[in-house]
């Protein structure tokens, strides 16, 4: 899928000036924190292979950044499920291969705050309390809001979190975040990280 046309005017986060947490801009890059603030592993997602080094996708804005690591220093482990989801059609499908697992209607974000299109992949996990607005999960991707550059008080990192309301799937009524059905979010937590999460365009 193609990339926001929007995303390149959108100020880089981490930035020196606005830090996210576990991730900070270096004069020649960035720097991950291992875990991350989740307790996480530091994942991310290979584009390719060039000798000792891998290209990889990055959990920063500009969205779809890349970024090199040396093969040696890292872990390496093959990926086979990924997750589509559909702006058009408001709906998210989780695969194993090629075999459909899942698939439901979501709510995505709206058109002033829209969920960001193009490659992601699955960064961060967080089990949310019974009570909370997200619960039972909230799945950070790689993916900023690229009209947003702040929200609740942080970054404007988009996740596929659980949501109560079910009167909100199948529209567009999120900030760019993508809200999942309780049976689906549950699914979608015991993918690894590094999965893909591609979006695809209205």
């Amino acid at each position: 899928p193609g990339y926001s046309e929007r995303q390149d005017a959108t100020p880089p986060l981490p930035r020196p000036e606005q830090p996210v947490q576990g991730r900070t801009a270096t004069g020649d890059g960035y720097r991950f924190d291992n875990p991350q603030p989740f307790d996480d592993q530091a994942t991310f997602l290979v584009v390719r292979r060039s000798g000792d080094w891998l290209q990889v996708h990055l959990p920063v804005r500009p969205n779809g950044t890349t970024g090199w690591v040396k093969a040696t220093d890292v872990e390496v482990s093959e990926v086979t499920p990924h997750v589509e989801v559909n702006l058009a059609e408001r709906t998210l499908r989780v695969f194993e291969g090629t075999k459909l697992q899942a698939e439901t209607p979501v709510a995505v974000g709206t058109d002033s705050t829209r969920t960001p299109t193009g490659r992601h992949f699955i960064s961060d996990k967080l089990e949310e309390p019974k009570g909370a607005k997200r619960f039972p999960w909230s799945l950070g991707i790689s993916a900023y809001s690229e009209q947003l550059d702040t929200f609740d008080g942080g970054a404007p990192q988009i996740a596929m979190h659980g949501w109560r309301d079910t009167s909100a799937f199948g529209k567009a009524r999120s900030n760019g975040c993508i809200r999942v059905p309780d049976g689906v979010i549950e699914q979608l937590a015991a993918l690894p990280l590094g999965t893909p999460v591609d979006v695809y365009p209205e």
